[in-house]
């Protein structure tokens, strides 16, 4: 199975990879200028694939 990965997806895995551990939702999407639902869709889809550790 290949997963592709857009640039913005990308760019914003770069800037979760440099938090230390852990960050609180609305400081992430402040940071990342996206809506609160996309970043929990992001983090459900992470889940289903057993992707990032979670």
């Amino acid at each position: 199975m290949t997963i592709k990965l857009k640039k913005q997806v990308i760019d914003n895995l770069k800037i979760l990879k440099e938090k230390k551990s852990e960050c609180e939702a609305s400081a992430l999407v402040d940071e990342l200028s996206i809506d609160y639902i996309v970043l929990m869709s992001a983090v459900n889809d992470l889940i289903d694939q057993r992707l990032g550790g979670f």
